[in-house]
């Protein structure tokens, strides 16, 4: 059980990247942060608890700050051939 009154002291990695998997034992879960990935699995029944309490965070999240816009943003890469200079 995870004391929340210790939780500023539990070190954050910042996630971008993820996958998940299942069989009907378990299901993985791997999640990226730069170069590392965390592999965990955990059972049908937690897995559900863990998506559950993610729901619940989301529709609180998106109450207070409005919907997220999940169409695929076009971003620029910051390296342009023309930065790269005479390329011949």
């Amino acid at each position: 059980m995870i004391d929340k009154n210790q939780l500023n002291l539990i070190p954050k990695v910042f996630i971008d990247a993820g996958l998940t998997g299942h069989n009907k034992e378990a299901f993985m879960i791997l999640l990226g942060s730069g170069q590392m990935i965390h592999g965990f699995a955990t059972t049908p029944t937690q897995f559900k608890a863990i998506v559950d309490m993610f729901n619940i965070n989301l529709k609180m999240y998106e109450n207070k700050y409005g919907i997220l816009d999940m169409s695929k943003q076009e971003i620029p890469s910051p390296i342009q051939m023309e930065d790269l200079g005479n390329t011949k």
